[in-house]
This record gives C-alpha cells, structure tokens and sequence, in this order.
C-alpha cells in the first residue's frame, strides 16, 4: 500500500488532530467543547511564521476542513485559524 502525499497550499496547514485530556499540566481549557489541538503534518509553502511540522496548536473545533488520509483523520486549516502554538514543556503549575 502505498502512502497518501498531501501538501496543502498557500497558507494553510495539515494538522493531525490529538486526543488530549481537559488540562494540560494544570491549566484548563475554557470551552472544552469547542477547543481542541493537533500536531502540525505539513506545512504550505507561504506559512513562514515560525511554525514547524511538529508543533502542537490549538485551533477552534469549528475551524478549517476534515478529511481522511490513509485512514486517519487530519484537518486542513489557514494560518489565521491558530490560535496558539503549546509548548508543554515551558508551563509551569
């Protein structure tokens, strides 16, 4: 079987959506139900904001397009729709 390539265009970006729980390291998510996270796949070529494949970001549940590739569930969405970039490892509690 060969693997899907998928590159997203301009400034939008492939996101793999996460299974987290409600906090992260103590601090909790307002709107839970709304909010949610991924880690970033790829990257369109005009996104040059200091983001990088590998980066989880948060992003509302209503942004951007779902689609499937290779069986899995990722999101397409615009730059404009990343509300924050979590760098877990710098939270303190």
């Amino acid at each position: 079987m060969t693997k899907t390539v998928f590159q997203p265009l301009g400034y939008r970006i492939l996101v793999k959506p996460s299974e987290e729980p409600k906090t992260v390291r103590g601090i909790e998510r307002i709107r839970a139900e709304a909010a949610t996270s991924g880690i970033v796949v790829r990257l369109g070529a005009e996104v040059v904001d200091g983001l990088q494949v590998g980066d989880r970001v948060a992003f509302m549940s209503y942004a951007g397009m779902g689609i499937e590739i290779d069986g899995n569930p990722h999101m397409i969405i615009s730059l404009s729709e990343i509300e924050a970039v979590i760098d877990a490892s710098k939270i303190t509690t």
